[in-house]
């Protein structure tokens, strides 16, 4: 009970970066071209799977990969998120999942919802034995190629400010920074404040404030000058136990 309520009390700050590309973020993706991408030269690297249906061996296979029980990746795909794998071989070696409808995201207690044509890459892990290949960033990229194909005009990711692995994985797949989120709690108290990136294109900070929920009287330019001026934010983060890989 006591411990409980220390941990109600004590303040803890959560920082997370939203990254996005489309159109307007990377307008080589709407063209089509593939962004340079380097992948070292592994044997036997098979094609991205997509499992969007009811495959129990492949659920089985990427729920392992991922570290989660079959039912739990059974649930996400049960609920309309897809997940992409690459494997080295039949060995998953990258994980990602994809949503175009409301996620939870645990690092700042809020839920974030992709507008209408856009979709959100998330819970991403690239297993030990496999890092350092840039499969990360090889999957993210086929994953945007995909989407971009379908008719999504944006694609969202997240990463935990000090997660430099995962940030490094997401440039490299084409990415650009469009904000951080920090998120405050404690005393009961929860505040989540979005500071836009200088060079963000404003549809897409309008976009990331709606599919967060962040609807209020602050404008972009006062998001623009907390960002860029003296509000330096100092993260207090717990690193998350899945990370990508560069």
């Amino acid at each position: 009970m006591f411990q409980s309520l220390i941990a109600w009390a004590l303040p803890r700050v959560t920082i997370v970066r939203f990254w996005a590309i489309g159109s307007e973020e990377n307008p080589r993706a709407r063209l089509g071209e593939p962004l340079l991408v380097w992948a070292r030269n592994d044997p036997g690297v098979g094609a991205v799977e997509l499992i969007d249906g009811g495959d129990p061996e492949s659920i089985v296979r990427v729920a392992d990969a991922a570290g989660l029980t079959a039912t739990e990746a059974a649930t996400r795909v049960s609920r309309g998120s897809r997940c992409a794998s690459l494997s080295l071989g039949t060995d998953p070696a990258t994980v990602c999942w994809v949503s175009d409808r409301s996620e939870w995201i645990g690092e700042i207690d809020r839920w974030f919802e992709p507008p209408p044509g856009q979709a959100y890459v998330w819970s991403c892990v690239t297993r030990g034995c496999y890092r350092g290949r840039h499969f990360y960033s090889t999957l993210l990229r086929q994953i945007v190629e995909d989407l971009l194909a379908d008719g999504y005009r944006r694609i969202w990711i997240a990463a935990e400010i000090g997660n430099e692995m995962s940030a490094r994985g997401i440039r490299r797949a084409g990415f650009c920074p469009i904000g951080i989120v920090s998120a405050f709690r404690g005393m009961g108290i929860q505040r989540l404040r979005l500071f836009a990136d200088p060079v963000a294109p404003a549809s897409a900070v309008e976009d990331l404030r709606h599919g967060l929920g962040i609807i209020g009287p602050r404008s972009r330019t006062a998001d623009r000058i907390a960002y860029s001026g003296a509000h330096n934010p100092r993260p207090c983060w717990h690193p998350t136990a899945g990370r990508g890989d560069s």
